[in-house]
């Protein structure tokens, strides 16, 4: 989760800090995700590489809130520095 955290952080520009926070009792102590039975149940198979996957995600997320902001141009509440301000 901390590489994944690092990517997203570096692809966004984000200066902000990673928390560390207790996990919850019931929290599993390590994922395995295992893609098999999506392969198996709906012929899933990964097309993209995380960081591309990434990268198309994030500029998702920047149209859909570029969309959503006010008519005097301000951004989406959830829009922060790192994503209106971050080069192209």
């Amino acid at each position: 989760m901390l590489e994944l955290a690092e990517q997203v952080m570096e692809l966004t520009g984000s200066r902000t800090a990673i928390r560390f926070v207790p996990l919850p009792t019931d929290d599993p102590r390590q994922r395995r995700p295992d893609i098999e039975r999506a392969r198996r149940l709906i012929g899933f198979e990964p097309r993209v590489q995380l960081r591309e996957g990434l990268k198309r995600t994030i500029a998702d997320f920047e149209t859909r809130l570029a969309e959503s902001a006010s008519p005097d141009g301000a951004p989406h509440a959830a829009v922060g520095p790192q994503l209106t301000e971050r080069a192209a």
